[in-house]
């Protein structure tokens, strides 16, 4: 069984959406359709902005809270949220939202244990409010994806 504290697994969530940011990218940058390179880009900024989200939570968050140990019988609250992203530049546009989506839901899943198992009320919060966090920037996502088939 793994200890870390919830400031650990916060900042571990912060550093894989900037890992995805730069992934998404790159991917762009290789991206022969117009419109992939345009939702790859998107896809990027709002990992960046799922990771800025999360600092300003981080810093407005009660020490107390982000001290807290918080043991895990996985051992690593993110790892399976991170194996199965794979994005190429030569995916269509619906792929690459459903894999994005998929990801995601793998991530707000993990904040579902966490804040079930969490070892207080704080803590079982501090998790609920980034599954909600998650899901509007799922939301958005979709909406502009949706606009972008649009144009």
């Amino acid at each position: 069984m793994a200890s870390r504290t919830v400031r650990d697994i916060i900042t571990q969530i912060r550093s894989m959406h900037r890992q995805l940011g730069n992934l998404y990218q790159t991917m762009g940058d290789a991206a022969a359709r117009d419109r992939v390179k345009m939702l790859l880009y998107y896809v990027s900024r709002h990992e960046r902005n799922l990771e800025e989200a999360l600092s300003q939570y981080q810093q407005q968050a009660k020490k107390g809270v982000l001290d807290t140990w918080y043991k895990s019988a996985a051992g690593d609250p993110v790892a399976e949220f991170m194996d199965p992203v794979r994005i190429t530049p030569d995916m269509s546009t619906e792929a690459v939202v459903r894999t994005v989506l998929e990801a995601d839901q793998k991530l707000v899943d993990q904040f579902r244990r966490l804040a079930e198992s969490g070892p207080s009320e704080d803590v079982r919060e501090l998790f609920q409010k980034l599954i909600a966090i998650e899901e509007r920037e799922e939301h958005l996502l979709v909406r502009d994806a949706a606009e972008l088939e649009d144009v």
